[in-house]
């Protein structure tokens, strides 16, 4: 009998809490400003590169992976600067979206909004801005090749699920 009660009181509890659904994130495309906000958070990248290393011109190579490290490495940015920390996710980001084939979009949730890559034109979001930056403020070491190639790995991975449902053209046997 006591568990009955305690059985019906758990229930009669559920049922009276309002359940919250989790919207999903509305996805659009970036404004103006946010497109200019991230042109000048590459702008700084450029900068630090160019100061440091010479004329590199960022175009979202494999190879800017390198610089990023460098930049990391040297403490070129301090930790206070969060726009110029945030500025590497940029170029990291843009280094994804050219290989990856991710875009950049805007992303709004309960929590605000943000700048994100977007697979395809689904849900599946990746947040390289803040990639870089979260680890520096938290004393994580971070190897900006291993960010990238995590995301590469989720990517593959969401190609492999898509190609589950993906209806294969029959095969032509020729004899």
């Amino acid at each position: 009998m006591k568990y009955l009660a305690i059985f019906i009181a758990v229930v009669s509890l559920l049922l009276s809490t309002p359940s919250q659904s989790v919207q999903p994130p509305q996805i659009s495309s970036l404004t103006a400003e946010e497109e200019s906000r991230l042109e000048r958070q590459r702008t700084v990248v450029a900068n630090i590169i160019r100061d440091s290393f010479g004329d590199v011109r960022l175009e979202g190579s494999l190879s800017e992976i390198y610089y990023l490290q460098k930049i990391i490495d040297r403490q070129l940015i301090p930790e206070s600067e969060k726009f110029d920390l945030q500025a590497l996710g940029v170029v990291l980001g843009d280094i994804m979206a050219r290989n990856l084939g991710l875009r950049w979009v805007k992303v709004e949730d309960r929590y605000g909004h943000s700048r994100a890559l977007q697979f395809e034109n689904t849900q599946n979001l990746f947040f390289p801005v803040t990639m870089i930056s979260r680890r520096i403020k938290s004393g994580t070491p971070i190897s900006v090749r291993a960010l990238y190639n995590d995301t590469e790995t989720g990517v593959k991975a969401l190609i492999y699920e898509r190609s589950k449902y993906r209806q294969l053209p029959k095969p032509k046997y020729t004899y």
